[in-house]
């Protein structure tokens, strides 16, 4: 009998900007909070730190590749929505995954 292959989500990698710009506007706390958000609802997600993406004035930036999908680069991601952001990225990354049928 065979067992059900469960759907997963592709990891997501997450790239947040660590740029004075971006710093001075709450970047690290957006990626501390990214984090929190993935690992809260077990989601196999990367936050890594990058170096400037000369969006200065548009800070905190970040660049969001999906398994997938064409890397996407977001601006003005404000740490107090970064949960909000996380769930958006993961309900996308779930959209791109084709579901699993039982054999």
């Amino acid at each position: 009998m065979a067992d059900a292959t469960p759907t997963t989500t592709p990891p997501i990698h997450v790239y947040v900007c660590r740029a004075k710009s971006c710093t001075r506007r709450g970047a690290a706390e957006l990626a501390a909070a990214l984090e929190a958000t993935f690992a809260a609802q077990g989601l196999p997600a990367r936050v890594l730190r990058h170096d400037c993406f000369d969006l200065c004035k548009q800070a905190p930036n970040v660049l969001v590749a999906l398994p997938g999908r064409e890397q996407h680069l977001y601006t003005q991601v404000h740490p107090k929505r970064a949960a909000h952001f996380a769930e958006s990225l993961v309900e996308a990354a779930r959209a791109a995954t084709p579901e699993t049928s039982p054999s």
